[in-house]
């Protein structure tokens, strides 16, 4: 039996425009790489969109579906840990490309 996670999260009003503008970027490219565009995107994001995009095709008789897809991560490439910040118990490291 495969067991998945789902983690529903936010980003704080206090991140750094430089990360959220780069979040957003690597959300979007994610998109664009399931409906077959060419983008730079981090490199393991970029083999789940490739390895995602054909488990759509082999679904759904090689049509993709034009919807909003959730950023799918490998749990080797993020980092989550707990904190006793005030702001948030929980915090998440996501890697995007071009941001060190």
């Amino acid at each position: 039996m495969l067991v998945r996670k789902v983690i529903k999260a936010k980003i704080m009003d206090e991140a750094n425009n430089g990360k959220l503008e780069a979040l957003k970027r690597e959300y979007a490219d994610f998109q664009k790489a399931l409906r077959g565009e060419d983008v730079s995107l981090y490199s393991a994001t970029r083999q789940q969109a490739e390895r995602f995009l054909r488990k759509l095709r082999k679904q759904n008789g090689g049509k993709i579906k034009q919807k909003e897809y959730p950023l799918i991560l490998r749990r080797d490439v993020y980092d989550v840990w707990i904190t006793d910040n005030k702001l948030s118990k929980y915090w998440i490291k996501i890697p995007v490309i071009g941001v060190e």
